[in-house]
C-alpha cells in the first residue's frame, strides 16, 4: 500500500510558487538537494514527470500541474482539520482586490465561502484592473490581489495556467472578417496587446471597434456581434463561446497564469490563513468551471492526458 507523503506534495506546492527549488528549499526548511530528491520521489510515486527545463528554467510539466491541483485539495484537506480541531476565533478584516476577470463567476463563490466560514470577519472588497491591485498591494492598502497574469510579480503565487482565447458569439465565430474586428478595455490590457501583436506577426490586419472600461461592456459587445474579444478560457458566459484560432485562421495566444498575490512576511497568522483558505476556494471554482474550457483544450490534445494523470493521482492517494 502506497501513500503519498504530504511534505512531497507541500515542496512542489512551494516550487510552484516560488518558481525555483532553491526558493522553495527556504520555504519548506529544507536543502535544496534534499527537495530536488522529494520531487524524484514523487515522480516516482505518480509514474509521470513533472518537471521539465524551458530555457534555464524548471518548470512543472502538464502533468505536474495535474499532480499540484490534487496537491492542494490534499493539503487543504489537512489544514482544514487542524483549523477545525483548533476551534480558533476569528475577527478583523481582510482586504480584498480581484481583476475583473474575478468579479462575475469566480469572486461571489469565494466570498459566500469566506463569510461562511469566518462569519466575524469584515471583508473590503474592489474589483479593478490587476495592475491597480498590486500597487495598492505594495502600499499595503491591501492584502491580497486575484489577477490573471501578472505572474512576474515578487507578490505572485500561481494557482493554476490557463490558455488566452479568442472568444466571440456563435454567430461571428463563423466567419471573422478582415480587418479582425476587436472588442477591447480602453486602458492598458497585456491580453489585449499581446493579441494586437500576435496578428501583426501573423500578418493579419485588424481594428477596434469596441472599446469599454468593464468587462461586462465587452461581453455585451461581443454577444452583439460587434467584434471579438480575448480573455483567459477558463471561463467563457453564455452567448459566447471560445474560438478554435486553426479553424478560424487566427494565431493561437498561447497561456497565462491565474495568480493570487500577497506578501508573507506582512500578514498576521490569521489572515494569512485565510488568504490561504481563498487560494483553496479559488480552485474548487476553476475546478467546478473547467467543463466550459475542455472542448477547446480537447482540440490543443491537452484534456485526455491531463485527466489521465488527475485519474492516476488518485488512484495512488486511495491506496
Amino acid at each position: 500500500m502506497q501513500t503519498i507523503d504530504l511534505d512531497l506534495l507541500r515542496s512542489l506546492v512551494a516550487f510552484n510558487e516560488t518558481g525555483s527549488l532553491a526558493r522553495a528549499a527556504d520555504r519548506v526548511g529544507r536543502t535544496e538537494s534534499a527537495v530536488s530528491l522529494q520531487m524524484k520521489r514523487l515522480e516516482e510515486l505518480i509514474n509521470q514527470r513533472l518537471m521539465t527545463r524551458l530555457g534555464r528554467r524548471l518548470v512543472l510539466t502538464d502533468e505536474g500541474y495535474s499532480v499540484l491541483h490534487y496537491a492542494r485539495q490534499m493539503l487543504a484537506m489537512n489544514d482544514d482539520l487542524l483549523s477545525a480541531v483548533s476551534q480558533r476565533p476569528f475577527s478583523g478584516r481582510l482586504r480584498i482586490a480581484a481583476s475583473q476577470d474575478f468579479g462575475e463567476e469566480i469572486l461571489p463563490g469565494v466570498l459566500k465561502d469566506l463569510a461562511t466560514r469566518y462569519p466575524g470577519v469584515r471583508f473590503e472588497v474592489e474589483v479593478e484592473g490587476g495592475l491597480r491591485g498590486l500597487s495598492e498591494l505594495e502600499k499595503r492598502e491591501v492584502d491580497v490581489v486575484l489577477t490573471i497574469g501578472l505572474q512576474d510579480h515578487p507578490s505572485a503565487h500561481t494557482l493554476q495556467r490557463a490558455s488566452l482565447s479568442w472568444i466571440a458569439s456563435p454567430e461571428l465565430a463563423d466567419c471573422i472578417e478582415r480587418p479582425v474586428p476587436l472588442v477591447v478595455f480602453n486602458q492598458p490590457c497585456r491580453f489585449k496587446q499581446r493579441a494586437m501583436e500576435a496578428l501583426d506577426q501573423a500578418g493579419i490586419p485588424w481594428e477596434i471597434v469596441f472599446r469599454s472600461p468593464s468587462l461586462t461592456g465587452l461581453w455585451a459587445a461581443a454577444r452583439a456581434n460587434i467584434g471579438v474579444t480575448v480573455r483567459s478560457s477558463y471561463w467563457v458566459p453564455s452567448g459566447l463561446k471560445l474560438l478554435d484560432p486553426k479553424r478560424i485562421g487566427l494565431p493561437d495566444l498561447g497561456d497565462t497564469e491565474v495568480n493570487i498575490h500577497y506578501f508573507e512576511d506582512a500578514l498576521s497568522p490569521a489572515v494569512l490563513e485565510m488568504v490561504k483558505h481563498i487560494e483553496r476556494s479559488i480552485l474548487l471554482q476553476w475546478s467546478g468551471l473547467q467543463s466550459n474550457a475542455n472542448s477547446f483544450h480537447a482540440r490543443r490534445g491537452t484534456v485526455g492526458r491531463t485527466h489521465e494523470v488527475r485519474r492516476k493521482v488518485a488512484r495512488t492517494h486511495s491506496r
